[in-house]
């Protein structure tokens, strides 16, 4: 069953969630072909000055996975947006079917680094394709935009949170994909820790889903 389209969803029962510093990044390797850098590459990365802990596409794969599969992105309620480490910034389409194999995974994040935008091969419906990286630009108007963070003073239980969410309201949650540092909250009206333990970013993206799916009576 293909996820049903955004675009017969109100704006105000759409969730939208920024994986923000995504470590995605391709760099040439000794037998000269194009390749996401990822911490395995140690010996390359340490030769250029590189901390092999900067670069995770792993996490990102995983937080992918998780939102693509989850019931709020099949039935439309649900808008994935990657920002990369760069600043590069990636429009997701709800019916991509991503490669369960991270090799595959960076296989597509090349081809999408290096053409902008990766189409299905049978409808040629874009799935992935880089977009003007000002992130405002791309959400509702009026849309609030909450981070996720271990370090935000505000822990709020998720599934109460979200429930008292005005539900006029458009929203924007940026979770971090990254395996060490701080999302950029300055552009945040709202930062909130979600658990005293450090989560994945896979395990917050779960956790969120099944929050508005309870909210917007998802099974």
């Amino acid at each position: 069953m293909q996820p049903a389209s955004t675009s017969a969803i109100p704006d105000d029962q759409v969730l939208y969630v920024l994986l923000d510093k995504a470590n995605i990044e391709v760099g040439k390797s000794k037998d000269g072909l194009f390749r996401l850098l990822d911490s395995d590459q140690s010996t390359l990365l340490k030769k250029n000055r590189l901390n092999p802990q900067d670069y995770r596409p792993d996490i990102v794969h995983m937080c992918l996975l998780m939102l693509l599969d989850s019931p709020l992105n099949q039935s439309g309620h649900l808008k994935i947006f990657i920002r990369t480490s760069k600043g590069i910034l990636i429009d997701v389409s709800p019916e991509v079917r991503l490669p369960r194999t991270l090799k595959r995974f960076s296989g597509l994040m090349v081809e999408l680094l290096q053409k902008r935008k990766v189409r299905a091969s049978e409808s040629k419906k874009v799935l992935l394709r880089v977009v003007r990286n000002n992130i405002h630009e791309h959400l509702p108007p009026g849309c609030q935009m909450i981070g996720f963070s271990a370090a935000a003073t505000k822990q709020v239980e998720i599934n109460d949170f979200v429930a008292r969410l005005d539900r006029k309201t458009p929203r924007c949650f940026v979770v971090g994909a990254f395996a060490h540092g701080q999302v950029d909250l300055s552009e945040c009206e709202e930062q909130i820790s979600i658990s005293e333990h450090h989560l994945s970013g896979a395990v917050v993206c779960s956790k969120i889903c099944c929050a508005f799916e309870r909210k917007f009576g998802i099974s």
